[in-house]
């Protein structure tokens, strides 16, 4: 099974049999979006809890990456990556 992963790093597909990671996001059947720091609150219409550490450069790469993903691939995510 071929997979993108986006985010932080590429041994949370290691659970999925077969993988063959590849570079290219149109190749891909699965997409996986990882883990890692808060989502900004802005993206779902709150302020920032004094405690939340968002990366919007992370959120706005990941929101450009979500917009490819076509409706024939498969999305998974983990903490984060189900926002």
């Amino acid at each position: 099974m071929k997979v993108y992963v986006v985010g932080e790093s590429l041994g949370y597909a290691r659970w999925i049999d077969n993988c063959e990671l590849v570079d290219d996001i149109e190749e891909a059947q699965v997409v996986f979006f990882t883990g890692g720091g808060d989502v900004s609150p802005k993206y779902y219409g709150c302020k920032q809890h004094p405690a939340t550490w968002p990366s919007v450069y992370r959120d706005e790469e990941e929101i450009r990456m979500f917009q490819k993903v076509r409706p024939n691939q498969v999305v998974f995510g983990t903490c984060r990556g189900l926002s």
